[in-house]
């Protein structure tokens, strides 16, 4: 039914817009804390062209950019970014908080600075684009993308020289079989899970280890474990193996104890690697490309 309506034209979405159901004030202060956040994982200056992958419904947070100094941003998702209500109060809250002109994203001053692009699919969108952007950005995206590992290649590949991917991922099961167990949605097979996602934007299931490939295989890429299943210690800064060992076991004998359930295709992954909940994936592209 969401794919129908979202292919008539209804601005419908199942997630990634949760922050809008806030105050003005609450739903602006945390668009903000999201990126100061994050953008504590980069070594290097975050300026130039900005590009952000499911801004949820909104195009509030390119006056936080404005006000980081950014030139240029690109907004991007594969729902319509105008549709929520309640965003031309955010974006005034914004403004009033970080003393930014509104018309930077509302009126005459967007045309030069901002570029919303809806209903495109980001794994389409960077497959066709090559050294445009300085910074790629997105918080609680990547776990709903269908090809993930792939669309990180081509975001990659759209880097220019210098320039930097920030990507904080939860690959938790929000949404999805939640009130049934954490590792529930890893034991139904390949077809019935496909279905039950099909036009919901709910989580894939490419986990931790996939990540971890992809940034060992990638120059000036890094990837930090913010939460692991069993604790609600939140990390910042911290590799898989610099956490507390205790914290690995308990969630290791999480998963453990579930493992026989699994679907097949999990069988062969450590319980380490399965108990991993969040992470913040950092990719600095080295000068010379």
């Amino acid at each position: 039914l969401t794919g129908v309506a979202h292919r008539l034209g209804f601005p419908c979405r199942t997630s990634g817009h949760g922050f809008q159901r806030l105050a003005p004030e609450a739903s602006a202060q945390y668009i903000l804390n999201c990126w100061a956040w994050a953008k504590g994982y980069c070594r290097s200056e975050l300026h130039g062209h900005i590009c952000e992958i499911g801004p949820g419904n909104s195009r509030a947070a390119a006056l936080m950019f404005r006000h980081e100094g950014f030139e240029k941003v690109t907004l991007i998702d594969h729902y319509p970014i105008d549709s929520a209500s309640g965003d031309p109060a955010i974006i005034q809250e914004l403004s009033r908080k970080l003393s930014v002109d509104s018309n930077y994203v509302t009126g005459s001053l967007a045309d030069s600075f901002l570029n919303v692009i809806n209903n495109q699919m980001a794994e389409e969108f960077f497959a066709q684009k090559q050294e445009c952007f300085d910074v790629i950005y997105s918080n609680a995206v990547l776990e709903h993308l269908d090809a993930p590992i792939r669309s990180l290649d081509d975001m990659y590949a759209a880097l220019r020289p210098g320039g930097t991917l920030l990507h904080v991922i939860d690959l938790r099961n929000h949404g999805l079989l939640q009130s049934l167990g954490e590792l529930k949605w890893l034991e139904i097979s390949d077809s019935l899970f496909h279905h039950m996602r099909r036009n919901t934007a709910r989580p894939n299931r490419v986990l931790y280890h996939e990540y971890a490939a992809w940034a060992q295989r990638t120059p000036g890429a890094q990837i930090y474990v913010q939460r692991i299943l069993g604790s609600d210690h939140n990390w910042v800064g911290k590799t898989l193996a610099e956490i507390d060992a205790s914290d690995r076991q308990r969630s290791s004998e999480i998963v453990r104890n579930q493992r026989s359930n699994l679907n097949e295709q999990f069988s062969l992954v450590s319980d380490e690697n399965l108990g991993v909940a969040v992470i913040v994936l950092v990719a600095e592209k080295p000068e010379g490309g």
